[in-house]
């Protein structure tokens, strides 16, 4: 006589596995000749190679250093402060253990 096996029991998802959203795929075409805004298959190989990751990991890396120099970290403020808030600020906050400082990098001639 054969056994046979029985099937496993299914696993409940949870919650949030199934909530969860999977991240959005790209579908990335690389020039046939690099440019001044592009890259061939070459190029990404060859970074690849150098950098020692793979061809996708090179992509997210350099996508990454684009959003570091072009999308600010926090929303931009209104600004310098001008002497009339500052004077106000100074007044709120005890200055006794504040020091002037002046110095300079070039000494006087």
């Amino acid at each position: 006589m054969i056994a046979r096996a029985r099937p496993l029991p299914r696993r409940r998802q949870t919650k949030s596995a199934r909530t969860e959203r999977k991240p959005k795929t790209l579908l990335f075409r690389l020039r046939g000749a690099d440019s001044p805004t592009g890259v061939s298959e070459r190029t990404l190989r060859k970074l690849s190679e150098v950098l020692d990751m793979p061809e996708t990991q090179v992509i997210h890396q350099a996508l990454r250093k684009l959003a570091e120099e072009f999308i600010p970290a926090y929303e931009a403020d209104d600004g310098p402060v001008s002497d009339e808030t500052l004077t106000a600020l100074k007044a709120r906050v005890s200055q006794d253990h504040y020091k002037n400082v002046v110095s300079t990098l070039f000494p006087s001639e």
